[in-house]
């Protein structure tokens, strides 16, 4: 067994911390919840299946209503759609930069050029152009500058000036280094944002080979990609050095006869790259064959299994989703994959009933039109146990281009039974404004995140399978509400059942606490979501759009109870008012 020793040398120029790292938890927690019951839409869209007379109970006129387009994948036909990696890197974001043009706080380190982890501002890149503060970092990265292999006998120093600015405690700067078996060892890690000049020395007995890499991760949310984190870029490095105390300089690098924005440099032993993402498994299928000979499908569907390597037990000659390539498939990296439907124009509709929109919606209809409906079936054999969940979401398309960020109800759907299910959401309140929308579905494995807390990840089945994806617009008049059933409140009983004028709490249909965890905190509010996108959006008053909630309140004391008026029940900046 070698015997490996490190010393670490290092000068903090500054560091500036972020105090409310539990703020902000606060407002990044996750919100995605699991789901099995129906809405309302899609229990209506099954009763119109099993007795179409009961259709005109649950739909507008057809006079009022425009199908904008519809894909059916037939015959093997993307018809415009494409598939994306969740997991996987935008880009590769570490780069010889100048940092020309970008202002105070941009600077390279040393002389005229640095490599830099960060992005400027760019409107025709489709994941830049929507970054809320760029030039800077984004949510997910998963970056690395890395050093092909050097020897050295006994001692190797490295050495490197660094600018580090990254959210405090989430995002990270790692120095590693790798002896050739694959395993990545620490030096040092930062996080937060500090100036540095730094030395490390690798002590191991005889002649070695190293690779050296600086890895830069950020996670799902505050960066200069939701502008939650204002940055200078991830990392900024400058002036490396590889060197042997006895044989001096193995390599030095100040990246000053790079290119600018070039991610490596053919006299330079350094190179950028990014992690690997899952893989893409999504493709077109034919003829699948379920258990209902009634409600076999066997045109062309999107599936998540291609190229899939286990078989499935109970569906002839089709395999399942893929098992997380983690270790003993359930650890990350997981299934994360969706794809996404070509540009849709919500001013023009399809005559055919196909993909192709053919003819504009007349002005005079036009206008009245501020409901969206997304439709699409659903091939659900997902046993919760699974962890396999499907979703959907939406997106609307600027004026100039950019995709805004996708939109959806923070659910993990799914569906059991091996049924053909009806889906319907009503997404007015996501994308009734806009001018251009693309739709996307998802196919996403979280045994990485939930094993052992809603299921083991032992069986997979090829399901979530998805066809008939359609967009409609229909006449609906005045404010769009929408909510979800855990954001309110749900039925309560007295604490004392003997009591029933006793107080009962106001808890919401939403468990607060971490899905591991085995205490139930609901919460305490209620949240809808309003838009008025025939009348331009909703009055203000100066504070915020005015909405009002009408309630009914009754006083039961005498027993202690407070008299419900004005001040005690005011909040920010809703304020109840009373007779």
């Amino acid at each position: 067994m070698r015997r490996v020793s490190i010393a670490t040398l290092c000068i903090l120029l500054s560091t500036l911390l972020t105090a409310n790292d539990i703020g902000a938890r606060d407002q990044r927690r996750t919100d995605v919840r699991v789901r099995r019951g129906w809405s309302q839409d899609e229990y209506a869209a099954d009763l119109a299946v099993m007795d179409p007379g009961l259709r005109g109970l649950y739909t507008a006129a057809s006079v009022d209503t425009y199908l904008i387009v519809k894909y059916d994948f037939e015959v093997n036909d993307w018809q415009g759609w494409t598939q994306f990696d969740q997991t996987a890197q935008r880009g590769i974001f570490f780069h010889a930069d100048d940092f020309d043009g970008l202002g105070g706080g941009f600077a390279p380190l040393e002389g005229l050029q640095s490599i830099w982890c960060g992005v400027r501002p760019d409107v025709s890149d489709p994941y830049v152009c929507r970054f809320s503060a760029a030039p800077g970092y984004g949510n997910s990265w998963k970056q690395y500058l890395v050093s092909d292999p050097v020897t050295f006998n006994n001692f190797l120093d490295i050495s490197y000036t660094a600018h580090i600015d990254v959210e405090y405690k989430y995002d990270s700067l790692y120095v590693e280094y790798d002896l050739g078996d694959g395993a990545w060892s620490n030096l040092l890690a930062y996080s937060g944002e500090t100036d540095t000049v730094c030395t490390h020395r690798i002590s191991i007995s005889g002649e070695n080979t190293a690779v050296i890499r600086f890895r830069v991760t950020s996670d799902g949310a505050w960066s200069n990609e939701d502008g939650l984190y204002l940055s200078t870029g991830a990392a900024i490095i400058d002036a490396i050095s590889l060197s042997a105390p006895q044989g001096g300089t193995i390599d030095y690098e100040d990246f000053e006869s790079w290119e600018i924005g070039a991610t490596e440099d053919e006299g330079s032993i350094w190179h950028a790259g990014v992690s690997d993402g899952f893989g893409l498994y999504s493709g077109l299928w034919n003829n699948f064959q379920d258990f209902d000979p009634c409600g076999i499908n066997l045109g062309t569907q999107v599936v998540f299994f291609i190229g899939s390597p286990v078989a499935s037990s109970w569906y002839p000659l089709v395999p399942v989703t893929p098992f997380c390539k983690g270790a003993g498939g359930v650890e990350g990296p997981c299934q994360q994959e969706m794809v996404t439907s070509p540009i849709i124009e919500m001013d023009k509709y399809t005559t055919a009933g196909d993909e192709v929109q053919d003819a504009y919606i007349p002005a005079e209809d036009l206008s009245n039109l501020a409901g969206v409906k997304l439709k699409f079936t659903l091939f659900g054999d997902m046993p919760l146990a699974n962890l396999v969940f499907f979703n959907w979401a939406v997106r609307g398309i600027d004026e100039n281009g950019c995709p805004r960020y996708w939109e959806d109800r923070s659910f993990a759907n799914y569906r059991t039974g091996g049924y053909y299910y009806y889906i319907s959401q009503d997404v007015s309140d996501l994308v009734g404004g806009e001018e251009r929308i693309q739709v996307s579905l998802m196919c996403i494995d979280m045994c990485d995140n939930w094993y052992l807390s809603y299921g083991d990840c032992e069986e997979h089945t090829p399901s979530p399978i998805f066809d008939n994806v359609r967009v409609y617009r229909y006449s609906k008049a005045g404010p769009q509400w929408s909510y979800r059933d855990l954001d309110l409140f749900q039925d309560n009983f007295p604490g004392d059942e003997f009591d029933l004028g006793s107080c009962v709490r106001a808890d919401a249909a939403n468990d607060l606490m971490a899905c591991d965890n085995p205490v139930i905190r609901p919460g305490d509010s209620i949240a809808v979501w309003c838009d008025s996108p025939l009348g331009g959006g909703l009055r203000g008053n100066g504070i915020g759009a005015e909405i009002y909630l009408h309630c009914r309140v009754i006083d039961i004391g005498p027993f202690g109870k407070p008299t419900l008026y004005g001040p005690q029940l005011e909040g920010t900046p809703a304020t109840y008012v009373s007779d």
